[in-house]
């Protein structure tokens, strides 16, 4: 007799007050891969630090756009160098061929891609491949103001 009484008590509260859902709205299906999707996330608030790899057979150039009074760095076949100086942000990096590389007999100097990963210790690796046949090219490496990194 208790057990119904119980039962019997609950069930009038619960119709008594009803239990009010938040409707949540279902996550986008619209997503699209491409170069206005960031490829990682760094974060700004603590000390960062960027390494360029280039994995290439053939000399690299390396250029903030906001700093004219820095040339151009070069970074050469198979080296790596970190950048840890406090960098503007946004900030642009434009990564290229050598201007100095002879230019090949086909007319073009190889495309270039990024391949970009962050560590937990804030240091934001970046990658230089030669970019294959049917794949586009890189040349410009973006750290936007919230974090966000992309490669265009």
């Amino acid at each position: 007799m208790k057990h119904l009484i119980s039962v019997t008590l609950l069930a009038t509260l619960g119709l008594s007050f009803p239990i009010t859902l938040v409707a949540q709205d279902p996550p986008a299906r619209t997503y699209q891969p491409g170069f206005w999707q960031p490829v990682a996330r760094v974060d700004l608030n603590r000390p960062m630090k960027i390494q360029l790899v280039n994995q290439t057979n053939i000399p690299l150039e390396y250029d903030f756009t906001n700093t004219f009074e820095v040339p151009p760095q070069p970074l050469k076949p198979q080296e790596t160098v970190t950048i840890k100086e406090q960098l503007p942000i946004p900030a642009y990096l434009l990564i290229n061929p050598s201007s100095f590389l002879e230019t090949p007999a086909s007319g073009a100097n190889p495309d270039l891609t990024f391949n970009v990963a962050v560590n937990d210790d804030n240091v934001v690796r970046v990658t230089i491949i030669t970019a294959g046949e049917n794949d586009k090219g890189h040349s410009t490496f973006n750290l936007h103001e919230t974090g966000a990194i992309y490669v265009y």
